[in-house]
């Protein structure tokens, strides 16, 4: 998950109506293999060590490429320590993102730092890396105010869900807050919600 960053310069609103997505399985040569390391392995984990001898590739190469993938959210450490740099022999585990089902379509409800807020399969208001979907529709709401960040990534939502903490309240179970996300989504995302919750309480 990719997290809020302070200090924004506002720049035009976009027009559409709104954007969507689908829900991919990468298959990066990379990722492949560290998936088929992973799948033999008694620990259901796999070392740059194993994945540079099985590619092959120069180890540093591919500690670099690992690297990348954890930033995406495609592999996580296996470590109890994560503030130590990894070493060759480190051992890594699969996101299988078990929350979201593959070429199921989604909305964006919103961009935050270039990822993807979705609801997933248990309808929360997750973020996700843009590299776990195929855009489907590019076109994207009137309503969002979008800004650009310090560092030129990008953020459009709601203008009530720019707030800074909005999330964070709403994960930290405030009930005023998530009552305003699904009154939101209900008026905003009529779809969305018709899909999910408006469809459980018919």
């Amino acid at each position: 998950m990719i997290g809020p960053l302070t200090g924004r310069r506002p720049i035009r609103q976009p027009g559409g109506r709104d954007m969507w997505v689908e829900c991919i399985d990468r298959d990066d040569v990379v990722l492949v293999a560290a998936r088929r390391l992973a799948d033999t392995s008694a620990d259901r984990c796999f070392s740059v060590r194993e994945l540079a001898a099985d590619l092959p590739m120069d180890i540093g190469e591919a500690l670099t490429k690992v690297g990348a993938l954890e930033e995406q959210d495609w592999v996580f450490r296996w470590e109890d320590n994560l503030a130590t740099p990894p070493t060759p022999g480190s051992r890594w585990g699969i996101r299988q993102h078990a929350t979201l089902t593959v070429r199921r379509r989604c909305e964006v409800l919103e961009v935050c730092a270039d990822g993807y807020r979705i609801l997933d399969d248990r309808d929360d208001p997750v973020l996700f890396d843009p590299s776990c979907f195929r855009v489907v529709d590019s076109a994207e709401p009137g309503f969002w105010v979008t800004e650009r960040g310090d560092e030129n990534e990008r953020y459009a939502s709601p203008r009530d869900w720019a707030r800074p903490g909005f999330f964070e309240d709403y994960y930290d179970g405030g009930r005023a807050v998530r009552d305003k996300f699904w009154n939101d989504l209900r008026r905003l995302y009529p779809r969305t919600w018709q899909e999910r919750r408006g469809g459980r309480q018919k």
